[in-house]
């Protein structure tokens, strides 16, 4: 694994250098920072691996493989102060802190949980095979309080609850959840790592909708029959709350745009086809015509056919009367 990120390192350091030539040192620094802070972290990681295996104290059950980088040359995440890390987390990661401030004088440690990612092996009530679910650490925090306690059935437990229990934001609990029982791993209720039970439809106030379709009150439990091809699968956090309901908004206005377009179109065509029938119409007679034929198939309002007529008179397809302006004729 370690050959594999040098190899893939150097060719991009070969583009870099020529980038750094046409633009200028300062323009590639911080990047040049983090390949250098990768590759240099295959070698600290290397180095601590080895004095785990000589610390006779340090006993490592799990694999736990510490990234270093920069803090000048990443972009600094959002962190939890509040979180709540299970105490074989907390347990490497003060073993990991003693070795490396010992080891780099003057340097300290900031752990940035958001970047890490987690190896939970999962073995499910109705499944022979255990899994490796690759997690993000706040989503490894969440599902691992659904281990069971007596080895027969999981607990079932509800938004409030994992707050309490990992120290992460409401915001925070919803995104895992969302991920874990919504898409894991497909559509149907056996691909899906929790089973989620909707309570009410409005609770502390929030109704229910495609943007808050997980509340407070609802509980989720582990899916005994979760089933996959693959044994091994990387789940990763849906899009923020507000990314979420910025492209939501988004594609409301897409879809209204559409909409309204649809229906003038509709409007139109069905204004020039009874001018051309009738070549003279009132405006009232034509209001009225449209309203009565059933060939739109939505409501309309006298404002929006005003707008269209309005249109079709700018485009020639129609004019008014000189005589009298509530009469319209029809141009071939």
């Amino acid at each position: 694994m370690h050959e594999d990120v040098l190899l893939c390192v150097h060719p991009k350091l070969f583009g870099l250098g020529k980038l750094k030539s046409e633009c200028g040192a300062q323009y590639t620094a911080k990047l040049e920072g983090m390949y250098k802070d990768i590759e240099l972290a295959v070698n600290v990681r290397q180095v601590y691996f080895d004095y785990c295996q000589n610390d006779v104290t340090y006993a490592n059950p799990v694999e736990f493989e510490p990234t270093v980088l920069t803090m000048g040359y990443w972009q600094q995440p959002p962190q939890h102060e509040s979180i709540t890390l299970p105490d074989m987390f907390i347990k490497h990661m003060n073993h990991y802190n003693k070795y490396y401030t010992e080891k780099y004088k003057g340097r300290r440690i900031v752990w940035q949980h958001s970047l890490g990612f987690v190896n939970i092996k999962a073995k499910f009530a109705e499944s022979r095979t255990p899994y490796i679910l690759v997690l993000p650490t706040s989503m490894a925090l969440v599902l691992i309080q659904f281990n069971s306690k007596d080895n027969i059935s999981s607990p079932i437990l509800t938004v409030h609850d994992l707050m309490k229990a990992t120290g992460l934001p409401m915001e925070e609990v919803v995104r895992c959840l969302i991920s874990l029982s919504k898409i894991s791993n497909g559509k149907t209720k056996n691909h899906r790592l929790l089973l989620h039970q909707r309570k009410e439809q409005t609770q502390a106030g929030i109704q229910r909708s495609s943007r808050y379709s997980v509340l407070p009150g609802d509980t989720f439990t582990v899916n005994s029959k979760y089933k996959s091809k693959s044994i091994r699968m990387k789940i990763n956090l849906v899009s923020t709350k507000q990314e979420l309901t910025a492209r939501e908004a988004e594609e409301d206005e897409h879809v209204a745009q559409t909409v309204s377009r649809d229906r003038a179109n509709a409007i139109d065509a069905m204004i020039v086809r009874l001018m051309k029938t009738r070549k003279v119409m009132k405006h009232q007679e034509l209001l009225a015509e449209l309203l009565s034929s059933g060939g739109l198939k939505f409501n309309i309002q006298t404002s929006e056919v005003k707008k269209r007529i309005e249109s079709l008179i700018e485009r020639e397809y129609m004019e008014r009367s000189k005589d009298n302006r509530n009469v319209y004729n029809y141009l071939a």
